[in-house]
């Protein structure tokens, strides 16, 4: 990836070495500062990421030592009309949100980063589906819901695969399968973590997850394996 660097305040001041000036949509951009960054500091208020028209987005923050990496976390509305750049606004002195090190030295200055994406999805491996509601997806047993299922994926689900009639969920009375039910769904993305959130009317009674007959897909148009039936109970 290219980079892009400063000298602002080399010797007097925590600066930013370098960042990835270009990204996929869902990949994180990596800012290096000269010194470890106190993690107690690095927050929203220090760091904004906004579209070219200043529009707030939504974004995780993960650090380690002197290594900042910056990820969208995207929703179907964002990916169907994705910003071409981002900008990453860095707090510095005199803000109270400034960035600081570990040894208490502050940016001299806001900085404003530029990033330009790239509008696809990027994921190279096979999706995975990791959890459903929390519970590791390879453990047997019922699993209890609130009027809510999250099916937890590594990997990238194609949102153009998350649908209702793509998520049915099967109602069982005395023990036999009845009409599937068509829940509500949502997507979301943070990097290669993928939730699908899936809205399960009021009322609904006993239910089945049959995974032959979810239609989610990965990037690459495979299906995760998942546990061949899951049953589904009011919490």
């Amino acid at each position: 990836m290219p980079q892009c660097g400063d000298g602002v305040g080399e010797g007097a001041s925590l600066f930013v070495t370098g960042w990835t000036a270009s990204r996929s949509l869902n990949e994180s951009v990596i800012i290096d500062f000269s010194a470890d960054l106190d993690p107690l500091l690095v927050t929203e208020d220090a760091v904004r990421v906004v579209t070219e028209e200043g529009v707030p987005l939504v974004h995780q923050l993960k650090l380690s030592g002197n290594q900042l990496a910056v990820t969208l976390i995207l929703d179907e509305a964002l990916v169907r009309n994705p910003p071409e750049r981002l900008r990453i606004r860095l707090s510095g002195w005199p803000s109270l949100q400034s960035l600081r090190s570990h040894s208490g030295v502050s940016m001299v200055e806001a900085r404003w980063l530029e990033v330009a994406l790239d509008p696809r999805l990027s994921y190279a491996g096979r999706l995975e589906l990791k959890s459903i509601n929390g519970r590791p997806a390879s453990e047997r047993g019922a699993v209890s819901h609130d009027g809510a299922i999250t099916l937890s994926f590594e990997g990238v689900v194609a949102p153009e695969t998350v649908s209702p009639a793509n998520c049915p969920l099967f109602p069982v009375a005395e023990g036999l399968q009845l009409k599937p039910l068509l829940p509500g769904t949502r997507w979301s993305l943070a990097g290669s973590r993928s939730e699908v959130l899936l809205s399960i009317p009021p009322g609904s009674g006993s239910l089945e997850l049959v995974w032959k007959r979810i239609g989610l897909r990965g990037l690459d148009g495979r299906s995760p394996e998942g546990p061949l039936v899951v049953s589904l109970s009011k919490s």
